[in-house]
């Protein structure tokens, strides 16, 4: 979503940490990464958080305490998609997000496309606890937001 949004096409490396890159016009690329960031980190820090509610906590097994952060994740990251489609729909471009997916397998040839895991919610009330939080990340488009940049000439 983040590619999308930014028109920017994203390409994830999995080495031992994997890392995402993202292709486009600037500032696309720069504000992708920024926000891929932001996301990360917001992610990470609430499922610290969701660890220390009874929702977790009444998980008795590695297996199911496992499911109950994926599905807050989940549900966080559904939350987190929705603001970036809504905050980014008037400057999403189909047509520069499909040109930089061109120029990434033209420039990364070796690559392959893979699919989500689809893997079900089991716990609601996990991925809901993660769809609220998703809500109160702080999402940012940048300091112009976007627009082009005005000068005063004198």
């Amino acid at each position: 979503m983040i590619g999308l949004c930014t028109n920017s096409a994203p390409i994830i490396t999995t080495n031992w940490t994997p890392a995402v890159t993202f292709l486009g016009h600037a500032p696309g690329p720069e504000i992708a990464v920024y926000l891929v960031e932001v996301c990360y980190r917001a992610i990470d820090r609430e499922i610290e958080r969701f660890k220390q509610t009874s929702e977790y906590k009444r998980r008795r097994t590695l297996r199911t305490k496992r499911q109950a952060v994926h599905d807050f994740t989940v549900g966080m990251a559904s939350r987190l998609n929705a603001r970036l489609k809504e905050m980014f729909a008037e400057s999403v471009s189909v047509e520069a997000f499909e040109k930089s997916r061109s120029v990434l397998r033209t420039r990364f040839s070796d690559t392959y496309s893979v699919s989500l895991s689809n893997r079900q919610v089991r716990f609601g009330g996990a991925a809901g606890q993660g769809f609220a939080v998703g809500g109160r990340v702080q999402l940012a488009q940048g300091v112009n937001c976007g627009k082009e940049h005005r000068q005063i000439l004198g």
